[in-house]
């Protein structure tokens, strides 16, 4: 059996022409209206032409990304898709749930009274954020592709994933440990809201106290996110080598792995999910591409467990059989109430209430948010006024749940890149933030040489944390400024410099090898 012919792999000489882009993109502009307009609740019709306006942007984005594609497709690895896949979970899905008749969670007359009027708003702002940040992504990444390895330079080139992987789970290991001695079980005891707000008990005892733990919890809050880097590397090999020996035992071990890992964790999720989805990035670069209908069959599965398990968390302290038998009962009363509490559903609350504070009067920041959020990279010490700042996951936070919850962080809502944008001058301020958000993900990119216009060698430790920053970037959507640029020092930029510093003190050359990126 030739590599090309297992079922993972396509084959990355294929030219697609012309005719058959325009028909795919039809194809699926057609299934996304359809998907959109069956089952639309009456009462909710005024808002579907905003609705469909805001899918034609997206499949735009998607098209203009395959006709400036090297093979005339688009791959799964492309940072593109990432970025296509953010907007359909945040900006498209909320939408046409609602549509449907859904009560999103949160909304109603004690926070904000979700109308037509003001999704087919919030929609024009979904296309605007679209089509800036994806235009400015363009103008800064030059179309580009990784040279694939065959099986046998996967094989001999490819570094042994043990010793990463091992050192990147110690922390599970050890939680794991700690709660077989103390609780007699590899399972969590407590729901995750408990072990939330007990974590977040700890980080306001120690900015209380200061001096020496204040100083840690900067620290950790620095590099916390480091084993979860290594786990994206190490799996990424393990993959690789998965599909290079065309092994199907090894890529079902790793589709089982993640579920396992999540049960394990404690109720993290993103933190889980997030090592997994690096490593199919990682592969699809350098031994792939792989085959679309894989790829989306995986997701849809995976999304599913990710929606479930939200619930399955808050239980999870009954015990994995009634918490179970919990999560489907829940699930299935949220299902009889036409009830959306997913993280994404949410999305579309946290926008219309600002939306609505600012068409009110509420006033808006200006420029000062560029200022405060480019001062947030520095530490209390340096500047003890970046307390005085209120990012807008707080505000929503406090109007959304209660001011106690926001200030002592038991409890919270994540942010919204569209509402920032529209509290700084409204859609001004929201063109203005899509295209630094845009420039910034594709100067990501760049940092490694990637779609410098012209051919390159990269070394694979820079390729692949590049590959593991990637699926951060839902952040550049449910976060502020500050964060996004926090996250690009301290996932990326620093790990690049590590990684280099480290080269002749460890073991692992093969980690240096150069690899070929195709340009133009």
């Amino acid at each position: 059996m030739s590599r090309e012919s297992f079922f993972l792999i396509d084959d990355d000489q294929v030219q697609w022409s012309r005719g058959r882009r325009v028909v795919t993109l039809l194809i699926v502009l057609i299934g996304m209206f359809l998907y959109a307009t069956v089952g639309v609740d009456e009462a909710r019709a005024d808002a579907l032409p905003a609705m469909l306006m805001s899918i034609t942007a997206w499949v735009t984005v998607l098209g203009v990304g395959m006709f400036r594609d090297l093979n005339g497709q688009i791959r799964v690895g492309d940072p593109l898709v990432m970025m296509l896949a953010i907007y359909f979970y945040y900006f498209i899905n909320p939408g046409i749930t609602w549509l449907h008749g859904a009560n999103l969670a949160l909304s109603g007359p004690a926070t904000v009274i979700i109308s037509s009027e003001l999704v087919s708003q919030i929609q024009t702002l979904h296309v605007i954020f679209m089509l800036i940040a994806s235009g400015a992504y363009f103008a800064v990444v030059r179309p580009f592709r990784v040279q694939r390895m065959s099986a046998e330079e996967a094989e001999a080139w490819l570094p042994a994933p043990r010793t990463v992987l091992l050192i990147a789970f110690v922390p599970l290991l050890l939680v794991i440990v700690q709660r077989i001695v103390s609780d007699g079980t590899i399972l969590p005891t407590r729901n995750y809201g408990a072990e939330w707000q007990s974590g977040q008990e700890s980080m306001n005892e120690a900015r209380r106290v200061g001096g020496g733990d204040q100083v840690a919890l900067q620290l950790f809050s620095k590099i916390y996110f480091v084993p979860a880097i290594l786990q994206g590397l190490g799996l990424g090999v393990w993959l690789c080598r998965s599909i290079a020996r065309r092994s199907r035992w090894g890529l079902a071990l790793f589709a089982v792995t993640m579920p396992v890992v999540m049960l394990l964790a404690g109720g993290a999720r993103s933190g889980v999910a997030l090592p997994f989805l690096m490593a199919v990035l990682i592969a699809d670069h350098l031994v792939g591409p792989l085959r679309w209908r894989w790829i989306l069959a995986g997701a849809l599965v995976g999304l599913t467990f990710f929606n479930a398990f939200a619930v399955y968390r808050g239980v999870q302290d009954q015990g994995f059989s009634r918490a179970v038998e919990s999560t489907r009962e829940q699930l299935a009363t949220e299902r009889e109430a036409s009830q959306a509490s997913t993280e994404d559903s949410v999305m579309l609350v946290k926008e219309a209430l600002m939306v609505t504070l600012v068409d009110r009067g509420a006033p808006t920041h200006g420029g000062i948010y560029f200022v405060e959020n480019v001062l947030s990279l520095l530490p209390q010490q340096m500047y003890p006024d970046k307390l005085l700042w209120v990012p807008t996951g707080a505000q929503l936070t406090r109007l959304l749940i209660g001011r106690t919850a926001a200030d002592e962080g038991t409890s919270g809502v994540a942010g919204s890149i569209v509402a920032d944008g529209y509290q700084i001058e409204r859609e001004l301020g929201l063109m203005i933030l899509a295209l630094v958000m845009g420039a910034i993900y594709g100067l990501a990119a760049r940092a490694v040489g990637i779609g410098a216009g012209h051919p390159r060698r990269a070394q694979l430790v820079q390729l692949c944390i590049f590959l593991t920053y990637v699926p951060q970037a839902y952040n550049y959507v449910r976060s502020d400024l500050g964060q996004v640029l926090v996250q690009l020092l301290y996932h990326l930029l620093i790990p690049l410099a590590g990684a280099k510093m480290l080269r002749g003190v460890v073991s692992g050359e093969a980690w240096y090898r150069p690899v070929e990126v195709r340009s133009r």
